[in-house]
């Protein structure tokens, strides 16, 4: 059974900054999440939110899902968002203020820059599952003072919303990197307070958004040879996107997934890239990261376990691909949230 959740854009954002509580958000800038709960789904401890003294804003989102669950909800606010899905998987249905509709498929490892005033989202996400995601929220007009009128490599969508239009709406997909991933470990685990630690987030928010920008620099060169995919070429990449989460202990070649879904191995890659903005492997190896991660959390399994888990045939590969990602073997994460939960 679905269960449908009605999340006022607009009343959440606004609630807490006219609660005496937190109207000076310089000094109390950490809100706990009092006006937002999904049910029994989320948590207290689920949301987490911070308004910087720039303007910036974070949250965290952390919660397990029973059963499927639909949330409905409204964007007033001309912010860019910067989202960076850790984990948990999720569809998302946008209608834009001039009736354009879209579809939005997020999955794990992946980046959105989206900007959608004026827009009525459902948001759908699958049961049994843990959905992981952060947030930055940036006014266009902070950006552009950061900008400073160098836009050679803002990428021509970004850059009107940037130098002030809300005409369009946009989404870039991205991939999230291990740099990008250790930024976002770094602010949920901040071990400072007050002035250092709003300085601390700035500054990682920055960092955080300042590798999507690059990222943007780096997948433009790509997409200049990119190739037409017709809508049932997006569907059978979508088809594709899960046969590799379904099959992660065990996933196909390149050639046998291509065969599956119909579609030849270029364009499989080429399609791949232009819609989740990562190669085929390139998703399932961050699939693979965060699902062994998530293991590690749970503690049930050891680190060799947990390696034939996410489909690695050797310990020894596990554990280098896992430091690559995360900046720690697996080993050591294990002691360490062993230790940190005591």
């Amino acid at each position: 059974m679905n269960q449908k959740i009605s999340i006022g854009n607009t009343q959440i954002f606004e609630g807490f900054q006219k609660n005496p509580r937190f109207q000076n958000h310089r000094h109390s800038f950490e809100i706990p999440c009092e006006f937002l709960k999904i049910a029994e789904e989320l948590p207290e401890d689920g949301f987490r939110h911070f308004i910087l003294p720039s303007g910036i804003e974070l949250n965290y989102i952390d919660f397990g899902t029973k059963e499927n669950i639909c949330m409905d909800f409204e964007i007033n606010r001309a912010l860019l968002e910067f989202s960076f899905h850790i984990s948990g998987n999720a569809r998302g249905y946008i209608t834009h203020h001039r009736n354009q509709k879209e579809k939005v498929d997020v999955g794990p490892g992946q980046t959105i820059v989206s900007f959608s005033p004026g827009s009525k989202c459902k948001v759908e996400c699958q049961a049994e599952q843990r959905m992981r995601v952060f947030n930055i929220y940036i006014s266009p007009l902070v950006l552009n003072d950061l900008v400073a009128g160098e836009f050679d490599q803002i990428p021509a969508g970004l850059r009107v919303i940037i130098e002030g239009s809300d005409e369009k709406p946009y989404n870039r997909f991205g991939t999230i990197t291990p740099h990008m991933r250790m930024a976002i470990d770094q602010i949920l685990n901040c071990p400072y307070h007050g002035l250092i630690k709003r300085m601390f987030l700035e500054t990682k928010a920055m960092e955080l958004i300042t590798h999507i920008l690059g990222q943007t620099v780096f997948t433009d060169s790509i997409h200049k040879n990119s190739i037409r995919l017709h809508p049932n070429d997006i569907e059978r990449i979508h088809e594709a996107r899960d046969i590799l989460i379904r099959d992660v202990e065990n996933p196909p070649s390149l050639f046998d997934l291509a065969h599956q879904v119909g579609l030849n191995e270029k364009k499989l890659n080429l399609g791949f890239r232009q819609v989740f903005g990562t190669t085929v492997f390139d998703y399932l190896r961050t699939y693979r990261m965060e699902k062994a991660k998530q293991l590690l959390n749970e503690g049930k399994m050891n680190v060799t376990e947990v390696a034939f888990g996410v489909g690695y045939l050797h310990h020894s590969t596990f554990s280098r691909s896992f430091a690559r990602h995360f900046g720690i073997s697996p080993m050591a994460y294990r002691l360490e949230r062993r230790f940190s939960s005591l």
